[in-house]
């Protein structure tokens, strides 16, 4: 299975206006991406350090991603390693099993999953703005702004196998323009995943809601009886 090696910052939303504002002068590719993550309720994939979702770019290509960890690295100043495998699937499939209508667990490459047997659910979206940028013939800027629960966050990333060395250079390139880099090892996913956790918290549980449609609506106190 194909290894990623991700290099990830950061940024604050003024960095993020000022970084998008000096490449877009440059050549700028834009992209709209649309993440749904799949897990059981009770999140076995993150416990086995697993992610699992389905893409949807620009409203017309879906793309299934399985990413697994790579057990000789540990996320380390904004650079992580993950086994990935991407799966092209028709668009009108992605939204079935989006949809709930088709488990998952049909596509072939599944098997891979850590307890792939189990009910997977799509849990929710995390929706991202991409802009494109090449860096040289090797590496491609990544600047993105994402959402998720009413929440807004801002990356850069940069795929490479030599994370020091680009670390450096992107560090040097927009210090220049008073652009901070905050290296960070925190994924799309587990932001999700924190803010999914925390509105799940708060939703009443399938009892409550049955035992509150159950006792009908409450009449004021001093009503008269009918």
């Amino acid at each position: 299975m194909p290894i990623e090696r991700e290099l990830k910052y950061s940024l604050s939303s003024r960095d993020y206006i000022r970084l998008k504002r000096f490449l877009w002068t440059k050549g700028l590719k834009r992209k709209i991406q649309t993440n749904y993550y799949f897990d059981t309720p009770s999140l076995i994939l993150q416990q086995k350090k697993a992610g699992l979702r389905i893409r949807i770019e620009n409203r017309h290509d879906a793309v299934v991603t399985l990413k697994l960890p790579v057990r000789s690295t540990k996320p380390k100043d904004g650079f992580k390693a993950r086994y990935e495998h991407n799966y092209p699937i028709r668009l009108d499939l992605a939204r079935r099993i989006i949809a709930g209508k088709i488990p998952i667990t049909i596509l072939p490459f599944t098997a891979l999953i850590p307890y792939h047997h189990l009910n997977l659910q799509c849990l929710g979206t995390l929706r991202t703005l991409r802009h494109v940028k090449s860096l040289d013939r090797k590496h491609v800027l990544e600047i993105d702004k994402c959402s998720c629960f009413g929440i807004t966050f801002f990356e850069l990333e940069v795929e490479t196998s030599s994370p020091q060395k680009i670390g450096r250079l992107l560090r040097e390139k927009f210090g220049r323009l008073g652009i901070a880099l905050r290296p960070s090892n925190r994924s799309k996913l587990a932001r999700f995943l924190a803010e999914w956790k925390t509105k799940s918290s708060t939703r009443p549980s399938p009892r409550a809601r049955a035992n509150k449609k159950s006792i009908g609506p409450r009449r004021p106190v001093n009503s008269p009886d009918p």
